[in-house]
Formats: C-alpha cells, structure tokens, sequence
C-alpha cells in the first residue's frame, strides 16, 4: 500500500506514539495500533503501532475489507474477542486462542462521528467487561486529540496555501506572458499539493498538445497514438470538470518519470468564455490528496483562469493600442506631412502652367520662396508628428494663425477668400481638443483648396452648453457623398470623422453639386 502522511512534523507523531504506550500501559497490552479512516472510508491510514507487522509502518494505509475495523467504525461499537467473547463476524484470518484483543472506536463526541479505530492486543490474560467504559473513555479523548491535531493542520495547511498562492499572485499578476504565468501557477498548486511533478496540457487537436512544465522533464515528445490516449483518459469518467484523481495508466508513463504507486491529479482551467478552456493541470504526488488539498487546488484553479484571462484582455488591449497607434500616427501624417507635399506639388504644377502660358514669368526670388515656406512647412509638420509620438503637449497656437498659413499654403495664384468668427477663449480650450478643431479646420481648407475650386470660405466657432460648435461653409462645386466613398477611398473625410468620433462628438456633412458644401460640427468640451 502507499504511504499516506497525515502528521507532518515529528512531535505529532510522538503524540499519538505515546498516547498508544500509555493505553498499553494502562491495561497491560502488549502491541496495539492508532489508525484514522479517510478516503470516505475506503481506507485506514496507521498512525502508530507498536508491535505488529514490520510492513506495517506509521502512516501506513490498510484497506477496510470487511474485517473488524470496518465492523467498529460502522456501528461504533467496541469489542472484545477472545474465548468468551467471540467475534460477530467471520474473520479472514486465524486467531491464536490465548490471545485476547480490544477493538476500540475513536468517536468525536462533537461531530458524533468515528473518526478511526484504536486495538490493544494481550498475548495473555483477557480484558475485563468493567474495563470496557474505561477503554471507551481513553478511546474518545484520543479521537478529540486528533481531531484537534487535524484542525490545527487545516488551519496552518490554510495559512500555507494562501502565502503561497500570494506569492505566486504577486510574482504574476502584472506579467503579460502566458509562458510566465503557467509557471507560476504550476509552482503554486505542486506546493500545495506536495506534487513531485507537473504539468499543463492545452489541446488544440489530437496532433497537437500543448504542453507546459514545471517539476517533470522538459522536452515531451508525444506520438499521435500517445496523444490520442492521453486525451481520452483526461475524458473518461461523468465528471471532468472538476478536480479529480485519474485511474493509473499506462498511458500517463509518457507523460511522468515513475508515476507507479502515486496519483495523478487532473485539475481542469476553465475560462469566463464557455467555449473556451484553458487546460488541464495534472499533478503527480506520492500523497492521496484530501479534502483541504482539493480545496487548496480550487483556490490555485479561480487564481489560474483569472489571472490567464486578464493577461489575454491586457494582450488584446495591447493590439488595440498598437493599431491605434498606427492609425492615429496615419492620421497625423496625412493631415499634416501628406498635406504639405501635396501643396509643395500644386505649387510646383502652378508654376509651370504659368510658363507654360508665357505670361509672366514669375522672379525666382517669389518662385524660391514659395518653395521654401512649403518646404519648412513640411519639416514644422514632422517634428509635430515626432513630438505627438513622444507624448508632447506644446501649444499647437492659435487658430487664425493656423487657417492662414494653410490658405497661403494652398493658394494657386490668388489666395481663398475667408471670413473667421470666433466667440470663444482659445486659451481655456484643452490642448488635445483644440488641436483636433485645428486638424479638422486644415482638412477642410485642403479639400477646398484641393478639391472644390472654392473661391469663398466662411468658418464660424463658438461654445454653447459645454459643447464647442465649428460651422464651415464654401461655394465650391460641391460633391455627391455616396458616390465620392464609392469609387475611392476618402481619407479626408475618414480622417475627420475619426477624430470627431474619439472625441465623442457629431459632425455632419451637406454638399450638394455645383451648390457648395456645408459641415456642421459638435464636439463637447468634457
């Protein structure tokens, strides 16, 4: 049988070792035994003897197969047998006849329950029919000091499992590595449950297995066949979702060093997704886990799944902000960059319809300067994209300034008439807001520039209710919206209505062909 320690340290097993010579003392026995029922009762774990079998060491487990034990225990009575008093039931085993034994129940008068058995054997002389009340009482006050003993394990079992998941949850909790974290929980459930090996299996198909160690051999290299099998065997039974003790098998040699004579632990990951499952740990220990380990895996089990789905949200997010970051940083480069070059190119086609015409050659100081304002605007906007990729949150200054630079930027010969009205306190306006206002009044003027062959723009902006409203009007060609998304992509347009959006607020758009185009639009100051 497998050994199955119950106590620990030394100084509970002296306890009981000497609470059993005190009995035999007492009542002039010779040999005897302590012995607890655990496994629901399947199995009687030896806590000490004195004089019985060699192979019958402390914390030995015996099986309860029908004998007097199992009699005991089941109808918590205490026995005589010798000559005068005959065993109830038939033994499977001889008795010598000078023998007298007592047989005791260890009940705990709290619970009402029996907890284990304690026997006193004579090689001569019999036990007395008075002696049996004595017996019964040492008996009990031996079940209340285990029972004792057993509450204090829990409770420091308890404290150990909770430092330990602790630990783990500390070492972990920030990590974004599946690697990493599967570790972790790995070390957290073989300390609580004394494991000498462990591992995670993640199945993606029966030719795949994923399979993450801790304390066991790195490296497993499973056949098709192998893998197959050990699926199945994770499968077998009515209840695989929860923490259970798998049958030995063979097939688990491919997974463990010398599982003979030990348990397999399998305990399923769950995931808050119900058609997702993180896994299964399985652990191998030389120990039969009971109640207090299943509890202390369960804890390491709800530590697990959360942990793992927090590192999939933080990933997720991860990928969220990089796309966009990237969209953002398309954004930037279209408005400002992109933009610049289109207008250093328009300059350039304007210069060279005028001498294709021959009608008036421009100086080549106006023709140089033009050129290099274009150009020191394209450098201006790419140290504002850098600085926007660095976090910095300079003045982008103020809005007038900014609308006519871009209309001397845009003009092909004769500059875009404008009217500008503003009721509101640029100073007063968050930074990021007024550089989106800024953004979305340059893309406007670049479409008018680009686009409409507008003559007339009229821009007005005020405050209302906590809102900032920007009113924007041209007498350009107008254009059909449908149709204009339709044939190409619109990136001004997407641009703008990608910055009203992450700011929360409302933008429309009306243009009517050869009629000019109106944009309306809300965005709140909070």
């Amino acid at each position: 049988m497998r050994n199955c320690p119950i106590l620990p340290d030394n100084f509970r097993k002296k306890l009981i070792l000497d609470l059993l010579k005190l009995a035999l003392r007492a009542f002039q026995a010779e040999t005897g035994m302590i012995a607890v029922t655990s496994e629901g009762n399947q199995l009687m774990r030896v806590l000490a003897q004195i004089g019985l079998s060699k192979k019958i060491g402390d914390n030995y487990c015996l099986p309860l197969n029908g004998g007097i034990a199992e009699y005991v225990i089941r109808t918590k009575t205490a026995l005589l047998i010798d000559e005068a008093h005959p065993p109830p039931i038939d033994l499977a085993y001889r008795r010598s006849r000078d023998r007298c034994s007592c047989c005791l129940p260890l009940r705990d008068p709290a619970a009402g329950s029996t907890v284990g058995v304690m026997t006193l054997n004579k090689r001569k002389g019999n036990f007395e029919d008075s002696q049996l009340p004595l017996l019964e009482v040492v008996a009990t006050q031996i079940a209340i000091i285990i029972e004792e003993m057993k509450l204090r394990r829990i409770r420091e079992k308890t404290i150990e499992t909770l430092n330990s998941a602790s630990r783990v949850y500390q070492n972990i909790k920030v990590t974004t590595s599946f690697d990493k974290a599967y570790t972790g929980i790995l070390q957290a459930a073989s300390t609580v449950a004394e494991a000498t090996q462990a591992l995670i299996i993640r199945q993606t198909t029966y030719r795949h297995l994923r399979i993450t160690t801790a304390t066991t051999r790195e490296g497993i290299d499973l056949s098709v066949e192998e893998k197959r099998a050990v699926m199945e065997a994770l499968r077998a039974g009515k209840d695989t979702s929860s923490i259970r003790i798998l049958d030995p098998s063979p097939v688990f040699s491919a997974l463990f060093r010398d599982f003979q004579d030990q348990f397999i632990i399998a305990c399923p990951i769950p995931s808050y997704d119900i058609h997702r499952h993180w896994g299964t740990l399985l652990l191998l220990t030389p120990l039969h886990p009971d109640e207090m380990t299943f509890l202390s895996l369960q804890v390491v089990v709800n530590l697990a799944e959360g942990i793992l789905e927090n590192i999939r949200l933080l990933q997720r997010n991860e990928r969220l902000t990089a796309l966009q970051e990237r969209v953002s940083l398309a954004r930037e480069i279209h408005d400002g960059l992109t933009q610049s070059l289109i207008s250093l190119r328009m300059q350039a086609e304007y210069l060279s319809e005028v001498a294709s015409r021959q009608e008036g050659m421009l100086p080549v100081e106006v023709f140089s300067d033009r050129f290099i304002r274009t150009l020191t605007a394209c450098i201006e906007e790419s140290r504002q994209i850098l600085s926007s990729l660095r976090k910095g949150e300079s003045s982008p200054g103020q809005i007038k300034e900014m609308m006519e630079k871009t209309l001397r930027n845009w003009s092909r010969g004769k500059p875009l008439d404008y009217t500008f009205h503003t009721t509101i306190n640029e100073s007063r306006l968050p930074v990021a807001l007024k550089r989106t206002v800024m953004n979305i009044l340059r893309e406007i003027i670049v479409n008018a520039g680009k686009h409409s062959g507008a003559t007339r723009l009229r821009v007005k902006i005020c405050q209302l209710s906590g809102w900032i409203y920007l009113l924007v009007k041209d007498n350009g060609k107008g254009f059909d919206m449908e149709q204009v998304r339709a044939t190409k992509p619109c990136y001004g347009l997407l641009g703008m209505e990608e910055r009203v959006k992450n700011h929360r607020g409302l933008i429309r758009i009306a243009s009517v062909v050869d009629r000019g185009t109106t944009i309306k639009i809300g965005l709140p100051l909070i």
